[in-house]
C-alpha cells in the first residue's frame, strides 16, 4: 500500500507542475502577445485555462481510478533458489493452490520442475522437493499449465528425439505426483522417460512453444510448427481428459492446422469462453510486418469445428495500414468478450502495450486499437487474466522505466468507453526480471516471473494480490 500512495502521490505532483507550466505558457502567450491577445474573444480564451484546469484536477472531467481493486499481499518471495537457472515460469491455480512450472538448467540439458505453492504464499516444494515433471534426454522448454479440476496439466516442447522439437505433456496431482513420469525399473533402470506424446513423429520438422485450455471433458494444445523449412504455422489438437491407461491419445484426436497460410504465424496463445476456444497469434499476413490473428473453434462431441479458416484480423483490421510490428499477444475471457493485448512498435525501438474487446459470436471488436501502457521505457511480454469480477482485468508486463527490466501491473476496468486503465505499479523489487505470469485463487492472485538472484542466477520470484474494492 505505501508504494502504492507514493506513486499515486508522484502522479499526482506530476500533473499539477505539467498543469502549471500549461497555465504559464498560455499567460505568456496573452501579456507578450497583446495586439494578438485582443484579436481573441473570451470564448476562445476561456478553454485555453481549462485545458489547464482539467490537468491539474482531471476527475471533474472523466472517470479516474479512485482505489486500485488489487493490493500487494506482503514483499516478492523467492520460489527457487538453486545455482542452475531457471526460466519462463507459468501457474495455473486450483482452488487450493498454485502450480507453478518452469525449465530448469541441469547439467544434461533443460528440464521441466515445478513446485506447489499455497494461497498465503509457502512454497510447498522447496529445493531438492522441487517437482522433476520431465527430466528426458536433451531439452525440454517452455512449459504452460492448467487445471482441470482434478489434475494440473503441463505442456512443452521437447527435443529428446535429438533431431527436432517435438510436443509433450503430463499430469501432476495436487498433491505433488507426475502421474505420467518416467517409468522404473526396481533396479534404477529407466525403461520410459515419461511424458505423454502430444505431436511427434509425423511432423519433419520443429514444434514449439505450446499453450493449453480446458472445456470441461477435453484439452486444447495449441503451438507453432514448422510445415516447410522456412515457414512457421499454427497447429492444435484436442485431448481427453481421462486417457486410456497406457496414456496414448486416441487416433481420431489428430493434430488440425489451424490456418495453412504462406506467411509465419508464431506464439500462439488459447482462451475457453464456455462454448468455443478462441485462438489468437502473431502473423507476418501484412509484408514485412507482424499483425495480431486470432480465430474461434467449436468443439463438438470430441472434435474441433475452425470457425475462422482464414483468421481474424485484430490489428490492423483489414481496412487499416500495417506500418509498424504487433508481436506476442495474450488473451482472457470475462464471461461477455475476449480481452486481447499485445506488445506493439509505434515509433521506431519503442515499444507500447495495446489491446482490443472481441465478442465472440458476432465477431465484432473495437474499431481502434487502446494503447494500455506507453512512456519513455519500453513495454512487452504483456499477460492479462480476468479478476473474477466481470468488469475488471489485471494486466502484466515487463517494463525498463531505469535501464533494468521489472515488472508491473496495472487494473483494468474494460466496460467504459474509452476503458479506465489504473496506475501502473511495480511489482518486481529486483532488476532484471522477465517472463510475467499469473493465476487466480478467489480473492487473491499470485504473479510469478524470472529475476537474477543471489550470484547472477535466473530464479523463480512470485508476489501475491489481495482484491480491495472495485473501481
Amino acid at each position: 500500500m505505501v508504494r502504492r500512495l507514493q506513486n499515486r502521490k508522484r502522479d499526482i505532483l506530476n500533473k499539477i507542475k505539467f498543469g502549471i507550466l500549461y497555465l504559464t505558457i498560455q499567460a505568456k502567450i496573452l501579456l507578450v502577445e497583446s495586439s494578438f491577445a485582443k484579436k481573441r474573444s473570451l470564448k476562445k480564451i476561456i478553454p485555453l485555462f481549462l485545458g489547464g484546469f482539467f490537468l491539474i484536477f482531471p476527475n471533474v472531467l472523466w472517470a479516474q481510478v479512485t482505489q486500485e481493486p488489487w493490493d500487494l499481499a506482503g514483499v516478492n518471495f523467492q520460489i527457487t533458489d538453486n545455482l542452475e537457472g531457471n526460466f519462463s515460469p507459468a501457474i495455473a491455480a486450483s482452488d487450493r493452490l498454485y502450480l507453478v512450472v518452469w525449465h530448469k538448467q541441469t547439467p544434461s540439458g533443460f528440464d521441466i520442475y515445478g513446485a506447489r505453492i499455497s494461497k498465503d504464499g509457502t512454497v510447498l516444494d522447496e529445493g531438492e522437493n522441487e517437482i522433476p515433471i520431465c527430466t528426458a534426454a536433451d531439452d525440454q522448454m517452455y512449459p504452460s499449465v492448467l487445471w482441470d479440476g482434478e489434475n494440473f496439466f503441463v505442456v512443452w516442447q521437447d527435443q529428446r528425439s535429438r533431431k527436432r522439437w517435438d510436443i509433450y505433456g503430463a499430469r501432476v496431482t495436487p498433491y505433488g505426483e507426475v502421474l505420467d513420469g518416467p517409468k522404473i525399473t526396481a533396479d534404477g533402470e529407466i525403461l520410459d522417460p515419461g511424458g505423454i506424446p502430444i505431436s511427434i513423429g509425423k511432423q519433419v520438422y520443429d514444434q514449439a512453444v505450446p499453450a493449453i485450455s480446458f472445456d470441461g471433458e477435453n484439452y486444447l494444445v495449441v503451438w507453432q510448427g514448422k510445415r516447410s523449412a522456412r515457414t512457421w504455422n499454427i497447429y492444435f489438437r484436442m485431448i481427453p481428459k481421462h486417457l486410456p491407461e497406457d496414456g496414448v491419445i486416441p487416433e481420431k484426436n489428430a493434430v488440425i492446422q489451424l490456418s495453412p497460410s504462406l506467411k509465419d504465424q508464431v506464439s500462439p496463445v488459447v482462451a475457453f469462453n464456455g462454448g468455443m476456444y478462441f485462438i489468437t497469434w502473431q502473423e507476418k499476413r501484412r509484408g514485412k510486418f507482424w499483425g495480431i490473428i486470432g480465430a474461434r473453434v467449436l468443439p463438438w462431441g470430441g472434435n474441433l469445428e475452425k470457425l475462422d479458416p482464414g483468421g481474424i484480423e485484430i490489428s490492423p483490421m483489414p481496412d487499416q495500414k500495417a506500418e509498424w510490428d504487433r508481436w506476442r499477444p495474450d488473451v482472457s475471457w470475462n464471461g461477455r468478450f475476449y480481452f486481447i493485448v499485445w506488445t506493439s512498435q509505434r515509433e521506431k525501438g519503442k515499444w507500447f502495450i495495446e489491446g482490443k474487446r472481441l465478442y465472440a459470436h458476432s465477431r465484432t471488436m473495437d474499431p481502434e486499437d487502446f494503447i494500455l501502457q506507453s512512456d519513455t521505457s519500453n513495454k512487452i511480454l504483456p499477460s492479462i487474466m480476468w479478476s473474477g469480477d466481470e468488469e475488471q482485468y489485471l494486466l502484466l508486463w515487463e517494463d525498463e522505466p531505469e535501464g533494468n527490466s521489472k515488472i508491473y501491473e496495472a487494473p483494468i476496468a474494460p466496460d467504459s468507453n474509452p476503458i479506465i486503465i489504473g496506475d501502473g505499479v511495480r511489482v518486481s523489487e529486483g532488476t532484471d526480471a522477465s517472463y510475467p505470469a499469473i493465476s487466480r485463487i478467489g480473492d487473491e492472485m499470485l504473479i510469478v516471473w524470472q529475476e537474477k538472484g543471489a550470484g547472477d542466477y535466473w530464479q523463480i520470484y512470485g508476489q501475491r494480490l489481495r482484491r480491495l474494492e472495485t473501481f
